[in-house]
């Protein structure tokens, strides 16, 4: 997916997770502009997702800049995933 942005691949990995057993990606974090490609780690494993961006944002930041501000709560993503997942 070269031609997409960091934040609608984010999206279609978190839409998906409950097809993805376990997963363990590299890609380009859309919470901030930088040079790296591959800042932003993603494990999900066991039905725990993390996320973890190796230039310092946190998860907060980046699930906003996925979801934007104002919405839900980027942690109540998170556990309406989970939830899904472990359903």
């Amino acid at each position: 997916m070269p031609n997409e942005n960091s934040s609608e691949v984010l999206v279609a990995i978190l839409d998906n997770i409950g097809r993805i057993d376990s997963a363990h990606i590299v890609m380009k974090c859309p919470a901030h502009n930088g040079a790296f490609t591959s800042s932003l780690e993603i494990t999900f494993l066991a039905g725990r997702l993390h996320l973890q961006c190796m230039c310092g944002c946190t998860q907060d930041q980046i699930l906003t800049a996925v979801f934007g501000a104002g919405q839900e709560q980027p942690d109540d993503r998170i556990d309406a995933f989970i939830d899904a997942i472990a359903a």
